[in-house]
């Protein structure tokens, strides 16, 4: 059987096979194909490539949305563009429109990419990157502390600044220098 009497979907019968000593037969027919050790062990065994297809359209359609996607919206920032130039073009009535408008659409292009199909909204500008290097100093001072302690580890470690081997005694273990790796420098070089 394959499956169990509580899985069974059909109406039990009265009385039990096993209790009536009548013959019957499996309802199912289940198919025992002889296989041989690689047969068994074929994990691609009964896979259709044709199933696969499915998966290559699916991923086309959402590619295909994305892309119809990413034009509106580079569309939407061009006529914010135009109609910004335009304002200030009316403002200022000296200036020319189709000036103004070319130059709004090179703007546009410049910032839409469209050799990269993807996005680009993981990079960091360094102005952000200073703003958060800015979150960190202004925090409380275990945070200073911590970012004080990775700006060290940047640094040359002690035992790397002076390799004589009869200079300091470096203790791994309490990560301490026993002694000054360099004494023959003055204190303020150290």
């Amino acid at each position: 059987m394959t499956h169990n009497a509580k899985m069974c979907i059909e109406r039990p019968r009265k009385v039990a096979a096993k209790y009536t000593g009548k013959d019957i037969g499996r309802d199912e027919v289940l198919v025992q194909v002889n296989l041989g050790w690689e047969a068994k062990r074929d994990m691609w065994n009964g896979y259709d490539p044709a199933e696969y297809r499915k998966v290559i359209e699916e991923f086309e359609m959402r590619e295909s949305v994305r892309k119809e996607h990413r034009d509106k919206k580079r569309d939407e920032k061009l006529k914010r563009k135009q109609e910004k130039v335009l304002t200030q073009a009316s403002e200022g009535a000296t200036f020319d429109k189709k000036v103004a408008l070319s130059a709004a659409r090179k703007d546009s292009d410049s910032s839409f990419d469209l050799s990269s199909e993807s996005d680009d909204s993981d990079k960091i500008d360094e102005g952000d990157a200073d703003a958060m290097n800015a979150q960190f100093v202004n925090k409380d001072p275990k945070v200073r502390t911590d970012v004080r302690n990775l700006r060290q580890r940047e640094d040359v470690a002690k035992y790397l600044r002076n390799l004589d081997p009869n200079s300091a005694h470096y203790d791994g273990k309490s990560r301490i220098m026993k002694e000054n790796p360099n004494p023959h420098l003055p204190e303020s070089d150290q």
